[in-house]
């Protein structure tokens, strides 16, 4: 879901609360995070401009206190800062940093980072999104013998694996796109296939 929705330069943000401010529970943290949500939502809608959001709350690690971690996408206007600080009035501390695609950091070591904290029930996710968000598209296919699977250009290799057995041999490549537009409908290479 990150990957589908957000590129790097969006916000990565995470708001904590004044001690005035801080929440009984779990209903009263994710119901000022949505007041949080529409009034950004609305001051956005007035400029033309989307918001897509992803986030999760947490209160179990440290001193117990209640947080949000949320990734928002990034708007021209170049006012997301100080908008972002303007509508949450809970409290001073809040973290705004842009998203970075590297190896290190990634997509897969964001979500885990904002999912770190243990489940209160089995079976309820731990984060969410706004409803505007894109769902990842998955597009497998079979590759013949005599074809390999090349990355885009200017991609990163994450991770790569290629093994053989008696039986059969397979590659995989994990990667992150330069361009994700590169990936629609892409085919690996045609080798030569050697005798």
């Amino acid at each position: 879901m990150l990957a589908a929705n957000f590129v790097p330069g969006d916000l990565v943000i995470t708001q904590t609360y004044d001690e005035e401010n801080l929440p009984e529970d779990r209903a009263g943290a994710q119901a000022k995070l949505k007041k949080f949500r529409k009034e950004l939502t609305a001051a956005r809608a007035e400029r033309g401009e989307d918001m897509r959001m992803i986030w999760a709350t947490e209160h179990k690690l440290g001193e117990g206190r209640w947080h949000h971690h949320c990734v928002v996408n990034a708007t021209t206007t170049g006012s997301d800062y100080a908008e972002i600080l303007r509508l949450w009035p809970w409290g001073s501390n809040i973290e705004i940093r842009p998203l970075i695609i590297g190896k290190e950091k990634n997509y897969e070591s964001l979500a885990r980072y904002m999912t770190k904290e243990a489940r209160e029930k089995p079976g309820l996710r731990s984060w969410s999104c706004t409803r505007n968000c894109r769902r990842p598209e998955v597009e497998t296919f079979p590759v013949p013998d005599d074809e390999t699977i090349d990355v885009p250009e200017g991609s990163t290799v994450l991770e790569e694996r290629s093994q053989r057995t008696e039986f059969a041999e397979y590659q995989y490549v994990k990667f992150i796109a330069a361009d994700p537009r590169q990936l629609r409908r892409r085919r690996p290479r045609r080798t030569q296939k050697k005798r």
